[in-house]
């Protein structure tokens, strides 16, 4: 027995099996290490696991990295099977050991690069972000700029990378142990054997894939089991929508969504203007949280106006807001519609029954043009006229990174919008609180800096809100004119009750209407009760009193009092829905559970063994029915 595991310890270390072995090993410490920088740079994200949970995500993650490496490194432990005068020829090593750097490298950069991307997408980098070429590369000069740690530590693996490699073809090159034939080639068939069971990540059914990270209760610790260069890998394959037959539709009476029938007393000319606040999420405004935020202006606009509390993003990202708002599209899958295979049908979106009002419809966002490909959707959805950082007349105004500075951007907005006949839609698009989150040298120390970065840009972004606000109140179309504000997203956070699902999707929504005489009509709407972007397309249609002569896909009018209230958000690998009473989580596309809200609709969750049929129906039926009408190309408003 002694002499059979010394012939296969001598087979091991034979250069070309022990230079395979070496190079897992070591790949795999860099991968655990990348993964405990992802954990400390954002532990307010998993702050609420415990700590046995996080250790079980690291275990987990084990898998996953794996199975990465060996699909990522295939090539070179394939040549580590060749013979020896191949193996060691310095042609084939070159290839190889340079294969294994850059390769590598580029894979555990983008690792690192993820641990802040993370802030701003809440899940790991897939291929649809690569699609945003321009913007990406922006965001990754500023990250690689302004986030000078991770680029360090970029810089230290690549380093570490060269040197380990060619110390490691030096002492691999160096075992030339005798073995037998037949230890060799068992060993050989062995390894072989372990790279394909390793590669698909076991023996199951079907190679592992994204949705086996979500076994947690706190489904954002698969974030932490994941790593990057796996979930760009499998993204590559196509994404089109599976069908669920969860709920037979037949038997379900799909909500009407709106009202047509409030008797309205807004005037069907009365001009709308739309602002998106980049990045604020309901945790940084002060009238939300008990006075504590840094949006002194918007806490005075939320004490005048109409609030709600319960509000909510259907995405974590700027791309993802907009057919929300516009269009009423929830983003239920991994691509954002904008740029998903799906990008070509069918819609139908607010601009164009405006445009059947004899509206001017106008976006302005102070980016550089074609970010987000905003110029390009907002002419497809009927928008007159898209204002970028190409139409705005002083370049010294330019932020170095984005576009236009909020204040000076607002300003503009507010003129231009005085040289305008009415009625007229606007959606204005602010900028100064995305990463890198720049302040004008001017207003150096003015704003608190908070506990997070992006505090001292949200305190400026409110300040020029504040001046177009005295801006646009001397100016004729302004009493006649009603302002909604909200956020595209969320981000950065440090306090533990938003760092669930729920809260990384909350953001602030205000209706303001100036003109006192509208005040009581739109403080008839219950502002306790749960809402989301996709329900201020239909809301807006009641208030103007449009009959769209169909009901939306999705989204229900605030004024539906014969709808309840819901949020629903995820893609394919996990998706929840809730009624701010009770949560349904799909995991997979067939995993459901179901739990029992605080009465806040905050805090823990309490796991059911059921809830009511409707209730889960309901649950299901809005994945079932958007995968169904975005495959039939059937997103346009149902008769």
């Amino acid at each position: 027995m002694y002499s059979v595991l010394k012939q296969f310890k001598q087979a091991l270390c034979k250069p070309g099996p022990l230079f395979s072995v070496l190079v897992l090993f070591g790949l795999m410490d860099i991968y655990f290490t990348s993964r405990l920088i992802f954990l400390v740079y954002n532990w307010d994200s998993f702050s609420n696991a415990s700590t046995s949970e996080i250790i079980l995500s690291f275990l987990l993650g084990l898998r996953f990295d794996l199975a990465t490496i060996i699909l990522i490194n295939l090539p070179v432990l394939l040549y580590a099977f060749m013979p020896l005068r191949v193996f060691v020829h310095s042609l084939s090593r070159n290839l190889v050991l340079s294969y294994l750097i850059i390769v590598n490298g580029v894979f555990a950069g983008l690792n690192i690069v993820d641990v802040e991307l993370y802030n701003y997408l809440g899940r790991r980098m897939t291929r649809d972000v690569l699609a945003l070429d321009q913007d990406i590369q922006t965001e990754a000069v500023e990250s690689i700029a302004s986030f000078w740690g991770l680029s360090l530590i970029t810089v230290i693996i690549w380093v570490f990378m060269i040197y380990a490699s060619i110390k490691l073809w030096k002492y691999v090159t160096t075992k030339t142990k005798p073995s037998t034939v037949w230890a060799d080639g068992i060993l050989r068939f062995c390894l072989l054997v372990l790279f394909v069971v390793a590669s698909r990540g076991g023996l199951q059914l079907k190679p592992i894939n994204v949705v086996n990270a979500y076994g947690f209760s706190h489904s954002e610790l698969a974030q932490l089991t994941l790593n990057t260069p796996f979930t760009l890998l499998k993204s590559q394959k196509s994404t089109q929508l599976p069908r669920y037959n969860w709920v037979d539709l037949d038997k379900i009476q799909l909500p009407k969504g709106t009202v047509n029938s409030i008797n309205s007393p807004v005037q069907s000319k009365k001009n709308i203007v739309l602002i998106i606040l980049e990045s604020f999420a309901l945790e940084y405004v002060g009238a939300a949280n008990q006075g504590k935020g840094y949006t002194p202006f918007l806490d005075s606009l939320i004490s005048e106006g109409v609030f709600f509390k319960n509000a909510f993003a259907n995405g974590r990202r700027s791309i993802e807001s907009i057919p929300s708002l516009l269009c009423g599209l929830p983003s239920l899958m991994r691509d954002a519609f904008i740029t998903s295979q799906y990008q070509s049908n069918k819609i139908d979106c607010l601009p164009k029954y405006l445009k059947q009002r004899d509206y001017k419809t106008y976006f302005y966002h102070g980016a550089q043009n074609g970010t987000m490909y905003f110029d390009s959707f907002a002419k497809r959805v009927g928008i007159d006229q898209y204002f970028g950082l190409n139409e705005y007349p002083e370049k010294s105004d330019f932020d170095g990174t984005w576009g236009v500075y909020d204040e000076p951007y607002l300003q503009y907005v507010a003129k231009h919008l005085s040289q305008q006949s009415s009625p007229f839609f606007a959606l204005v698009f602010t900028l100064s609180s995305h990463h890198p989150y720049k302040v004008p040298d001017k207003y150096s120390g003015k704003f608190p800096k908070g506990t997070l970065e992006i505090h001292e840009s949200v305190g400026y972004a409110d300040y020029a809100l504040r001046q177009f606000f005295e801006a646009a109140k001397h100016e004729p179309w302004y009493e006649n004119t009603l302002f909604v504000i909200t956020a595209d997203h969320t981000q950065k956070t440090d306090r533990p009750k938003y760092a669930d699902d729920f809260g990384r999707y909350r953001v602030p929504l205000l209706f303001y209407d100036p003109n006192d005489s509208q005040e009581e009509f739109l403080t008839e709407l219950n502002t306790d009760q749960v809402v989301q972007h996709v329900d201020l397309t239909p809301t807006l249609m009641d208030i103007l009193n449009i009959d769209p002569k169909g009901n939306p896909p999705f989204g229900r009018s605030l004024f539906d009092n014969d709808s309840e209230p819901e949020v629903y958000n995820g893609n394919d690998e996990y998706y929840w829905w809730q009624d701010g009473k009770h949560l349904i989580e799909v995991r997979g596309g067939h995993d459901v559970r179901k739990y029992l809200l605080s009465e806040e609709g905050w805090g823990p969750k309490k796991l059911q063994e059921s809830l009511p049929k409707e209730i889960q129906e309901r649950a299901l039926l809005r994945k079932q029915l958007y995968n169904q009408l975005m495959l039939d190309n059937q997103l346009v408003f149902r008769k």
